[in-house]
């Protein structure tokens, strides 16, 4: 169990370092694709995209402040549409609260495993 733990927290250190270096930062009044996207679903919290160097491929991350990350190879190579693309499926692991079931799923296999 401690070392579940040991694990976690740092995990949480290395997102944390990930997002302090980020490359840039788009917000909801920035960025009209992303205001499109949670239009669309519907969603009113300010969710932020940061480009970060760091990750292969997009993640959504965060509960209280949930921010998507999208590499900077990706953001460099793709489209509007594609980008479009990538940000509603970020969205839709938002709405249906997957950061915060992957966290209960985190908990629970470190209590049954120990």
């Amino acid at each position: 169990m401690f070392i579940f733990f040991i694990f976690a927290i740092f995990s949480y250190y290395k997102l944390i370092n990930i997002r302090k270096n980020m490359i840039c930062r788009y917000n909801r009044q920035s960025f009209k694709i992303l205001n499109d996207c949670l239009s669309l679903l519907n969603i009113k919290r300010n969710i932020e995209i940061l480009i970060v160097e760091e990750i292969s491929s997009p993640a959504l991350c965060g509960v209280i402040k949930p921010k998507i990350l999208i590499p900077e190879k990706i953001i460099n190579n793709i489209k509007g549409d594609e980008l479009k693309y990538i940000i509603l499926h970020e969205l839709c692991h938002y709405k249906r609260k997957d950061v915060i079931l992957t966290l209960v799923i985190y908990l629970l296999k470190t209590v049954y495993w120990n």
